[in-house]
């Protein structure tokens, strides 16, 4: 294997470690969460601390409905996120997060959504950052009239994101140039 295949192979293999590192992060990060203790005013007397779960059993909370909006632009980024759409989930999922920080809903109810939308976005972000960053090389590489190279660095963004309309476009005309030298 060439070294300059041997780099690309080093550079996608960093990027989904990185990925699966972040992800790793973020359940552990879930999984933390310590169990808080409140005193309630009556049991302040006698010195008692009661844990939120049972404070939560003797006084039910009303369920608060989430927005339909809400729902809506979450089931549209996922969408996005799962037909491999990336761009257009990271979109969505920045006005999903706008929509949940703007309603009315309770703080804790916020986090719980964001923090279940999270994953998707953040691998979203990192996918399509990381295809910008090979179409970036790869226009550098073009303009230094390196055609292979930039082929590869196209080759590796469409790799990570097959969908990216950029590189496919990048890549044709790219294809076309080498087809007249």
């Amino acid at each position: 294997m060439s070294d300059r295949k041997k780099g690309m192979a080093n550079t996608v293999f960093a990027i989904v470690l990185i990925f699966l590192i972040s992800v790793l992060i973020f359940a552990c990060r879930a999984e933390a969460v310590e169990e808080e203790t409140i005193v309630e005013p009556a049991a302040e007397e006698a010195g008692a601390a009661v844990t939120e779960e049972e404070v939560a059993e003797e006084q039910p909370e009303p369920e608060e409905e989430i927005p339909q909006n809400i729902l809506d632009r979450i089931a549209s980024a996922d969408a996005y996120y799962n037909d491999g759409q990336y761009s257009l989930a990271v979109k969505e999922y920045r006005n999903a997060i706008i929509a949940i920080d703007e309603s009315s809903l309770p703080e804790a109810k916020k986090q719980e959504l964001k923090g279940e939308i999270d994953a998707n976005n953040q691998s979203a972000i990192i996918i399509v950052d990381t295809a910008k960053i090979h179409h970036g090389n790869a226009m550098q590489f073009e303009y230094e009239k390196r055609f292979e190279e930039a082929k590869e660095e196209l080759e590796a963004a469409l790799a990570i994101y097959p969908e990216y309309q950029t590189a496919i476009d990048a890549l044709s005309s790219l294809e076309a140039l080498m087809g007249l030298n």
